[in-house]
């Protein structure tokens, strides 16, 4: 082999390396697209284009082409390494069943720094201003369920929990926004060491990727049937129903990195959430 194609070659497998152990290996379990939203339109293309000028350095034999794969590459490098470094943002799902207390972890969380974007109020968001999920609902849920001033009415949307159907379509038409919703802040966050997202169906929409870390907060069957019954202003047997469309506290736990027990005080809770935050710093 001449010393032309140890040149070709040589450059052209810099490239890949560079990409490889620069960019692709630090980032594969990071949100790499959405937390650099240009990467799609600037990177992408670049690792798309390769093999054609791969092709072009085998069949012409021209330095320049295999220069210029691996000045690209070597770009991806370079970029992957300053992404990793000045971005090490690292996200907290933080789950639980209805009553368990997850917005009070929330609010502590909060008084300790940490930003935290609640699931819930996405969604709100959603039903009452966003035009795309409107008429998808419309579609599928009729007018019935919109307020006359616009918007829609949560409180007709309450059947759902007695028919599978209706809470699986919801599920399909809010889950993907509320998701997309949520990274999008996340990607505004850059620069926060942790973030936290309170999802109350972290796991029955199958959402552990993308999460750091997933903490579970539990309580007593007793303190969350009592919780739920006093804010809801729900029967015994409306309790059940909201119990049944979700994964039993103990899966969940089971699941979970950590699980932060609500069952005391909100003065309790509060420590432990103070501990377990100094353990992350």
């Amino acid at each position: 082999m001449s010393w032309l194609q140890l040149l070709v070659f040589g450059v052209t497998s810099f490239g890949f390396a560079g990409f490889f152990l620069g960019f692709w290996f630090p980032n594969r379990s990071r949100r790499v697209k959405e937390e650099w939203p240009e990467l799609e339109s600037i990177l992408f293309p670049v690792v798309f284009a390769t093999p054609l000028y791969l092709w072009l350095a085998y069949a012409l034999w021209t330095p320049a082409s295999a220069i210029v794969a691996a000045l690209l590459f070597s770009g991806a490098f370079l970029a992957g390494c300053y992404y990793y470094r000045v971005n090490k943002t690292k996200v907290i799902g933080v789950t639980g069943t209805i009553g368990s207390g997850k917005s009070l972890v929330g609010t502590l969380l909060a008084e300790q720094g940490i930003h935290v974007i609640d699931t819930d109020q996405v969604v709100h968001r959603l039903l009452k201003s966003d035009p795309h999920v409107h008429s998808l609902l419309r579609a599928r849920f009729g007018d019935e369920i919109f307020l006359p001033v616009g918007g829609i009415d949560r409180a007709k949307l309450r059947f759902i929990f007695k028919d599978e159907a209706a809470k699986k379509d919801l599920e399909a038409i809010l889950h993907p926004r509320v998701r997309m919703e949520v990274r999008r802040e996340i990607a505004a966050l850059r620069g926060h060491k942790w973030v936290a997202v309170q999802v109350p169906l972290l796991f029955e929409a199958k959402l552990e990727a993308d999460y750091d870390e997933i903490w579970t907060v539990v309580a007593s069957d007793a303190v969350v049937r009592q919780r739920v019954k006093k804010r809801d202003n729900l029967s015994d047997a409306e309790v059940d129903l909201r119990l049944k469309a979700q994964f039993p506290q103990e899966e969940k736990a089971r699941r979970s990195h950590r699980v932060l027990d609500n069952s005391g005080t909100i003065d309790d809770t509060r420590t432990l959430v103070a501990k377990i935050v100094a353990e992350l710093a």
